[in-house]
């Protein structure tokens, strides 16, 4: 959603400027606004003692770093998903339908909770990071792909 928003204020811009529209301070917003609803991203990050951080990144690069305060995990898995949502936005939303997502999710896990690190449609991307995160912290990965 923040990916069609922010294209469609990036063609709102561009019309704009094309037209001769709107002000120096509503082209700044749009232009400001629109880059970082495209380029904003939010990533995982785990040191070697098994800290765990959620970079906030521009451009991919990191802007912030903050400290997760969450349990040593037991193990970690690897296992396909299918998600699925309402379509209750779009030209589906009349119909009533629902969208499936067919995805790979990496979870960590210890005697009682679970925190999601990935979730792709990537699956050779999410056994790779699984084994990377198994070796890293030295637990046990359980495959289920």
């Amino acid at each position: 959603m923040a990916n069609i928003l922010g294209a469609f204020l990036l063609i709102l811009f561009i019309h704009n400027t094309w037209r001769g529209l709107g002000g120096l301070n509503q082209t700044i917003g749009l232009v400001a606004f629109s880059a970082l609803l495209l380029s904003y991203s939010i990533v995982y990050e785990v040191d070697s003692q098994g800290h765990f951080y959620t970079l906030y990144c521009f451009l991919k690069v990191p802007v912030y770093r903050k400290k997760l305060n969450i349990f040593y995990p037991e193990y970690v898995s690897v296992f396909p998903m299918r998600s699925g949502k309402n379509s209750d936005w779009g030209p589906v939303s009349a119909m009533g339908k629902r969208s499936n997502n067919d995805e790979f999710c990496v979870r960590i896990f210890d005697d009682k909770e679970k925190f999601t690190l990935i979730r792709t449609s990537n699956s050779k991307l999410a056994l790779h990071k699984a084994k990377a995160l198994s070796v890293l912290l030295k637990i046990e990965l359980i495959n289920k792909i």
